[in-house]
């Protein structure tokens, strides 16, 4: 016999027209042109923190080999 166990991501999920139109009416308010608008904004936000963090991460790395190197010297 076949279980019958309901798979993990089965249901889907809709929207309606009124969310939509609620969120682009946001959206607009804000000064978006749409939601692709909205979302290429956070997303090159995200990425230039993301590098930013990097560039941190990588400094804290340089400054600690050059502390060790120095505590070698020594």
């Amino acid at each position: 016999m076949a279980s019958h166990t309901p798979r993990k991501y089965n249901m889907k999920i809709g929207v309606t027209k009124e969310v939509l139109d609620t969120v682009d009416m946001r959206i607009k308010k804000i000064g978006f042109k749409n939601r692709t608008d909205l979302l290429y904004f956070l997303l090159m936000n995200y990425l230039k923190e993301a590098a930013h963090e990097d560039l941190i991460n990588r400094e804290i790395a340089l400054l600690n080999r050059k502390e060790k190197q120095q505590n070698e010297i020594k």
